[in-house]
C-alpha cells in the first residue's frame, strides 16, 4: 500500500492485492499464467462540511482491464456510510463478461474489508 498527501487537502492511496492462480476459477485459469493481482488507485478530495468525495481506477495483472468508480462518505446515523459505485471491464473474448463479474466481486470484498478495518482501528481508539 502507497499513500501520499496531495496540496488540495485530498489523498491518494494504492492497494494491490494477488489471488492466487489455485483459487481462481477454471476459465480464469485457462487465459491468464500465474497469478492475478489487482491493483487500485483511491484518490479522495479534501472534506467539503461532513461530506468526502473520491474516485476509483486500477486493472489487474495477465487481463487487459479496467476498473473505475466514484466513492461518497455521508454521515448516517451516529456514523457515516460509504456508497461506492463502479464498472469493470474485461477484453478476453467469451469470458471477459464472466470475469468481469468476479473482478466487480473482489474489488467490493476489498473496499468491505478495509471498511472493516478501519472500524475497528477506530474503536479500538476512541
Amino acid at each position: 500500500m502507497e499513500y501520499s498527501h496531495r496540496p488540495d487537502g485530498g489523498f491518494d492511496v494504492v492497494i494491490s492485492e494477488g489471488v492466487g492462480a489455485s483459487v481462481l476459477p477454471g476459465f480464469v485459469r485457462k487465459v491468464i499464467r500465474g497469478d492475478l493481482v489487482i491493483t487500485r488507485k483511491d484518490s479522495w478530495g479534501p472534506l467539503e462540511g461532513d461530506r468526502a468525495n473520491g474516485t476509483l481506477e486500477g486493472g489487474s495483472t495477465g487481463l487487459t482491464s479496467k476498473v473505475r468508480g466514484t466513492f461518497e462518505l455521508v454521515p448516517h446515523g451516529t456514523g457515516s456510510r460509504l456508497t461506492l459505485k463502479g464498472t469493470a471491464e474485461v477484453k478476453v473474448p467469451f469470458v471477459g463478461g464472466k470475469i468481469e463479474g468476479m473482478v466487480t466481486e473482489m474489488i467490493g470484498k476489498m473496499v468491505h474489508s478495509e471498511s472493516k478495518q478501519a472500524r475497528e482501528y477506530l474503536a479500538d481508539r476512541a
